[in-house]
């Protein structure tokens, strides 16, 4: 991020799944930061560190929540469509310790202004064989032990799949102690659900359309205050 940015400048976004830092005074120069596939500690109770918490990813940056469509805030979660007990074998979303979480914040729930954990319908847009490269033997190339999908031979790069998926925030304890991920159903039928990764590799797709349209509207709330 950079910290010449202003009100009066272009709006920015950030995405990675590195460590990030910042600070009180540039989160009102941001539009938002996304943040999908990894690990987002947060306090327990607190939507960012507060500057005296070190276990937490961000001090100045809180989880967005809340209505009107939030700016100045992080968006992140991990996708997994996880049968029960399945949360005892993935490597994702555990919490650090017994006063931090992972975050979760479905873009979905965001967007439609519904509590945090509400089951909300996602618009996942798919890759294809052709945008994959892929071939009869392995229909999703090189990618094809990580998807565990079959793709669309649509001669289009994405396939969109309305009313096809839900989304809720979720969250369990197993023995590795408090877990929290975004929780996919509907893609049963062209997903496999049993790698230690959930849905790792598709975590922007599996509700594209939706994360796109929360940009919009995020674009839209920074570009009015």
């Amino acid at each position: 991020m950079d910290p010449s940015l202003s009100r009066g400048s272009t709006p920015s976004f950030f995405s990675s799944t590195a460590h990030c830092a910042a600070t009180s005074g540039h989160t009102r120069r941001l539009v938002a930061a996304y943040i999908l596939g990894a690990d987002v500690r947060v306090p327990l109770n607190a939507p960012a560190g507060g500057g005296t918490d070190p276990v937490s990813t961000f001090q100045h940056l809180p989880a967005c929540t809340g209505s009107p469509v939030p700016v100045g805030c992080v968006i992140a979660y991990n996708s997994a469509n996880l049968a029960p007990g399945q949360e005892e074998t993935v490597s994702f979303g555990h919490a650090p310790d017994a006063d931090h979480r992972v975050l979760c914040v479905n873009p979905a729930a965001l967007l439609a202004g519904v509590a945090p954990g509400a089951t909300t319908p996602l618009r996942p847009y798919l890759p294809t064989q052709r945008l994959l490269r892929g071939n009869v033997l392995t229909p999703a190339g090189s990618l094809s032990p990580l998807l565990g999908f079959t793709p669309t031979t649509y001669p289009t790069g994405f396939a969109a799949y309305p009313d096809l998926a839900t989304g809720a925030c979720s969250q369990r304890t197993s023995s590795k102690g408090r877990m929290d991920w975004l929780q996919v159903n509907g893609l049963d039928g062209i997903h496999t659900s049993g790698s230690t990764l959930g849905l790792h590799v598709l975590d922007f797709n599996v509700d594209a359309g939706g994360l796109t349209a929360l940009v919009a509207a995020q674009s839209a709330a920074w570009s009015a205050t």
